[in-house]
């Protein structure tokens, strides 16, 4: 018979805009219930944000996805 293992990686993020104040009880539950993290950004500086963004997805997807989004 033929063995093959898998490996289902999920990750999610919330990227959010400094200029938006973030209650921290929303963070909390997100953070509890999802298991996603808030990540505060400089959406000005898109090309930071974007790298940033493609650094996380590559790391996560153990480098199976180089860049989700293009600057």
């Amino acid at each position: 018979p033929i063995s093959r293992e898998y490996q289902l990686n999920l990750g999610t993020r919330i990227y959010l805009d400094n200029s938006v104040s973030l209650k921290q009880s929303y963070a909390a539950v997100v953070k509890t219930f999802y298991s996603t993290d808030v990540v505060p950004s400089n959406f000005s500086d898109a090309s930071s944000v974007t790298h940033g963004i493609n650094s996380w997805v590559n790391n996560v997807t153990n480098g199976h996805i180089e860049k989700m989004i293009d600057d």
